[in-house]
């Protein structure tokens, strides 16, 4: 794609009936309404509305189905025509934001008008773009879970090599680090102790579910100790 300094959208238009969007916000998912709808923004004056948080995933569903869309590239998103000042909470278009100034150009001072002052001028003269998404649908309501595996299956794909063995070897052996009682409980880093592997390894955890959980971890070989937490 060449270089451009206009507002541009992908734009995922979808046949869904009373659906409700969410999204993975910073260590949280967040459902795109007003507080006095259900939802997690807020119903003030101060509030902004026209551009969401576009993470791991954006997910609009019913009681009954839906679809989860996986992005990688884009960092925010709109519903519909929303705008500064409106929420288009029941659209089933959502617009992934590829670039631009998302500002009126009308309300940008006269003295920063085409200048460096007003977000990444011109894309820094960068001409080539790659932008990644990936569908799925559900024949059931939202479930962050599933969404998040989901989206981190597409943004981290597997790495196939050549493997040898002897002809009595079993398809279908695998393998897991580790195991994790609840289900709603993803794990989400795994990386060497600051003082270097033979020292351990630190995990990071992402309780996917509404309450808080304390889930059991059972490591594939045997370790010399586990600290207690509560995810």
């Amino acid at each position: 794609k060449e270089n451009y300094k206009d507002l541009k959208t992908w734009a995922f238009s979808f046949d869904l009936d009373n659906q409700t969007t969410r999204h993975e916000e910073l260590g949280s998912v967040l459902t795109v309404k007003k507080e006095t709808n259900g939802g997690h923004y807020a119903a003030t004056a101060n509030a902004r509305y026209d551009w969401q948080t576009f993470n791991h995933f954006a997910d609009m569903s019913n009681n009954a189905y839906g679809i989860t869309l996986s992005n990688v590239d884009c960092s925010f998103f709109k519903l519909g025509n929303s705008t500064a000042d409106s929420l288009w909470e029941g659209s089933t278009q959502l617009n992934a934001l590829a670039g631009g100034q998302t500002d009126p150009y009308s309300v940008i001072p006269k003295n920063w008008k085409d200048t460096v002052m007003m977000g990444i001028y011109n894309q820094f003269g960068q001409t080539d773009f790659l932008y990644q998404f990936a569908l799925t649908t559900h024949a059931e309501s939202f479930d962050a879970t599933k969404a998040m595996k989901f989206s981190l299956e597409h943004q981290n794909r597997l790495v196939a090599a050549m493997i040898t063995g002897n002809a009595s070897a079993k398809r279908g052996n695998s393998f897991s680090l580790l195991s994790v009682s609840n289900p709603n409980v993803v794990l989400w880093s795994v990386k060497p102790s600051e003082d270097g592997i033979g020292n351990g390894l630190i995990t990071r955890f992402w309780n996917m579910g509404k309450d808080a959980a304390k889930p059991s971890l059972k490591l594939a070989t045997n370790f010399k100790s586990l600290e207690d937490y509560t995810y």
